[in-house]
């Protein structure tokens, strides 16, 4: 069986293609409330840094991990010379950490480049023994810092370097009473809630035994939306962000903006999508923006989802912040719009804007939209994508292997390679030695690259951990023999 493919051929599945009416970069300043990481703006990390070095009787800190070396350093130099407690809410689960899959639910790619698990466990041994408080839940994904039980600070960046130097993030201050709910959630969850409670340090570097202890599931005095403007998730005990979420949209009339790193799992948050359809036959215009993950199979075709009901989804390279704005509430979260992780089960938190906030930060998802490098198309044709991958593989200072522009890819008939996957789908690549590979849709496929043929030698299932390029041709024969 010989199919031929051509550059021309419309895919199948949606991505992200280059947005033509894009206007020229620039990182937005007109913020004063709303703190944010973007490119050379690393006022939200300036602020963390205050947060933490004005504090002056406790210090309470939620990041899934801890990598970045100025803040790490930060919060050792005040475990070490200072009479303030410090209490970190973690993650500290192997089976994530050092899990490629498990942690590119969490992570971004940046993140996950910088051998972060390592790293982040090096970190907490040496906070551990240097007196800091340490616990973790496998749950936790919220981000977070209370000072002084009073003044509380949400963000969507990670503790890390990428989230505090390259990504585009942002954090905000939340009001008296709900940073005194926000410091009881966490010390609720830091008590009752963290699967992880003892660590017995060993004598090699960088080691730690962690004990595991089962959660105690008896909330009973969980922090209340009537309280307070804090939302959160906390396991399947308490949804009120995803209902606040809802709500919002639900009251909206004119206008919603939605931002996220990621997009998937809308089958199990049905309810959010229909919410969003009802919005747009009432007439609402709905704006997403993300990340416009194009090698993220996943993310594509849950945006596509979106798309096909009506909204305009635009994406950059960067992107990891979260919210929602109408034109009378403003939402900012440190969830992705993920069925899966956050919304229904997990520990993320919000918190509902009060107006100025909510003006900066629907200004700063104008802007976000205005500068887009991309905007999602349900099929275009492979040219489409291979340009905007051009774009993004220079921007990401990526060195793609040099390879023929007319290409073969041969595979024996009882491989069963999923050969509607190759017509319709997007075609990712490595070659590197021995770890030549293809990758299309849920499969990866071991192979052997040689002049212009790549020759499949197995199926396996998707390999998350290895680098993958955009196959890019003019014409491609697909030979099943």
């Amino acid at each position: 069986m010989i199919i031929e493919i051509k550059h021309t051929d419309n895919l199948e599945t949606g991505a992200f293609i280059i947005n033509k009416n894009a206007k020229a970069y620039s990182v937005y300043q007109e913020n004063e409330l709303i703190y944010l990481t973007q490119n050379s703006n690393l006022r939200l990390k300036e602020e963390i840094i205050n947060i933490i070095q004005s504090s002056k009787v406790v210090l309470k800190i939620c990041s899934f991990i801890v990598t970045d070396k100025e803040i790490f350093d930060l919060i050792l130099d005040k475990a070490q010379n200072s009479n303030i407690s410090i209490f970190i809410l973690t993650q500290l689960d192997s089976s994530k950490l050092e899990n490629f899959e498990s942690l590119s639910e969490y992570l971004t790619e940046e993140e996950l480049n910088t051998k972060t698990s390592n790293q982040h466990l090096s970190n907490i041994k040496m906070l551990y023994d240097n007196g800091v408080h340490v616990r973790a839940s496998e749950s936790a994904h919220a981000k977070f810092i209370i000072t002084d039980r009073v003044k509380g600070f949400i963000t969507s960046a990670n503790l890390t370097t990428p989230s505090l130097n390259e990504n585009t993030e942002s954090g905000v201050y939340i009001d008296e009473k709900s940073s005194q709910e926000l410091d009881k959630l966490f010390d609720l969850i830091y008590l009752k809630g963290t699967n992880y409670t003892k660590f017995i340090s060993t004598s090699k570097k960088n080691k730690m035994m962690v004990v595991n202890t089962d959660i105690d599931y008896t909330f009973d005095n969980l922090p209340r939306s009537i309280d307070s403007n804090l939302r959160f998730t906390y396991l399947n005990i308490t949804t009120n962000l995803l209902d606040e979420i809802i709500n919002i949209i639900n009251k909206a009339n004119e206008y919603i903006y939605l931002s996220t790193y990621s997009i998937v799992g809308l089958e199990n948050i049905q309810k959010l999508i229909n919410t969003i359809d009802n919005a747009i036959i009432r007439g609402v215009k709905v704006s997403i923006f993300c990340r416009g993950m194009n090698y993220r199979n996943d993310h594509l075709l849950a945006t596509e989802k979106l798309v096909k009901i009506g909204c305009n989804v635009f994406g950059n390279y960067d992107n990891h912040s979260k919210g929602l704005i109408s034109e009378n509430e403003g939402l900012i979260f440190t969830a992705n719009i993920d069925g899966n992780h956050g919304l229904i089960n997990g520990f993320e938190v919000g918190y509902k804007l009060n107006e100025k906030q909510r003006v900066e930060f629907l200004e700063f998802h104008k802007h976000l939209i205005q500068n887009s490098n991309y905007i999602y198309k349900i099929r275009p044709q492979r040219i489409e994508l291979i340009k905007a991958y051009i774009v993004y593989e220079k921007y990401k200072k990526m060195e793609p292997p040099q390879i023929p522009s007319d290409l073969c890819i041969k595979a024996k008939l009882d491989l069963n390679i999923e050969k509607d996957d190759f017509l319709k789908l997007p075609i990712f690549y490595s070659i590197s030695g021995k770890n030549t590979h293809l990758t299309v849709g849920k499969f990866t496929y071991d192979s052997v690259f040689e002049g212009n043929t790549f020759s499949i030698k197995k199926k396996l299932k998707y390999q998350f951990n290895r680098e993958k390029y955009l196959l890019k041709f003019f014409n491609l024969i697909l030979e099943i023999e």
